[in-house]
């Protein structure tokens, strides 16, 4: 099994040196007017057909809010190495993000923001360790291995994340695909500052919850993102009695 093992090993060593020298063969990075233009003509058009009609002029495609509150989005990501990724998810009309003293709600064109952030299945493959590569990089390293890469990439998970957008269309059902992330933590690199448990508490909040609204909201504080003055904003807008909770405001 040992030797099994290290022949594995080896091969897939060789594999990603291989894949690295043809990646960056002919290199002519796709500069960012270049990298706009394929993107508007490539990706506009497909993400318009799942219900992302709405094209910022950069890196995001959105959709109106529907009667819930709720719309999808889909994010393009520039990464080192000459290459970029796609992600995908929900923002909301009933929850604000925090910066320094003050909450920021994302309801314009403008502020538009993704908050329920999802990869695509290969990219959680390859994090997990399960596939060798990343085949769903986007490649920046020139203007034809861009445009074929994105296309691949559309291809294969355009269908993903339009079924992906029409199971999350309410907030019982993203309270519950959050609830779900909870149980089986997907790969994640670094904590994010709109935890699961900051989304909950704010859904909860919006179907008057008082309870679970609580519940969450301490759950998000005791990962210790927030400093006292920003736990005491979001307990006042929550309208959350400090004295009731059992986690300390002080505990920054």
């Amino acid at each position: 099994m040992k030797i099994i093992t290290q022949l594995n090993n080896y091969f897939k060593q060789k594999y990603r040196q291989y894949y690295i020298y043809y990646r960056y063969q002919n290199l002519d990075e796709v500069l960012l007017a270049d990298r706009l233009h394929l993107l508007n003509n490539i990706a506009s058009p497909q993400l318009a057909n799942i219900g992302l009609p709405h094209w910022n002029g950069k890196y995001l495609w959105y959709s109106d809010f529907n009667e819930q509150g709720i719309q999808h989005i889909v994010q393009y990501s520039v990464g080192k190495g000459y290459r970029g990724l796609l992600t995908f998810g929900n923002a909301y009309r009933c929850i604000p993000s925090y910066s320094g003293n003050t909450l920021r709600y994302h309801r314009t064109a403008k502020t538009t923001k993704l908050m329920y952030l999802n990869h695509t299945p290969h990219w959680y493959g390859y994090m997990e360790g399960k596939k060798i590569v990343n085949s769903d990089e986007i490649s920046t390293v020139n203007k034809a291995s861009f445009q074929k890469t994105l296309t691949k990439n559309l291809r294969r998970n355009i269908a993903i994340i339009k079924e992906w957008f029409d199971n999350h269309q309410s907030i019982d059902q993203n309270i519950a695909s959050l609830h779900q992330n909870l149980q089986k933590p997907p790969f994640r690199i670094g904590t994010p500052l709109l935890t699961e448990e900051y989304l909950l508490a704010f859904l909860y909040h919006q179907q008057h919850n008082e309870q679970e609204t609580a519940k969450w909201i301490q759950a998000h504080f005791s990962k210790n993102l927030n400093s006292q003055h920003q736990k005491e904003l979001l307990l006042r807008y929550l309208q959350i009695d400090p004295q009731k909770t059992t986690h300390s405001l002080t505990n920054t």
